[in-house]
């Protein structure tokens, strides 16, 4: 099997130019307290008001937070 630098080439410069890079960015917190089905996270920084967010967990909260603060008080409940 003889090697061809141009056939090499050519698939290397193929596999690059269809590369698609995909990216999952994601916030990660810290739940800080539970209680009364109320959560106290700490590190969303971009959580807003009235924002659905979801734990690993698959419960869905509702952010009641209403400034840029890092604790962000959440009502949980599971959604089917």
């Amino acid at each position: 099997m003889k090697l061809r630098p141009e056939e090499i080439t050519a698939v290397l410069k193929s596999q690059i130019r269809d590369y698609e890079a995909e990216v999952d960015v994601q916030e990660v917190g810290t739940v800080l307290q539970v209680g009364d089905g109320i959560a106290r996270i700490h590190g969303l920084e971009n959580a807003v008001a009235s924002e659905m967010l979801e734990l690993p967990t698959g419960l869905w909260g509702w952010s009641s937070t209403s400034r840029k603060i890092t604790w962000a008080p959440c009502s949980w409940a599971r959604i089917p």
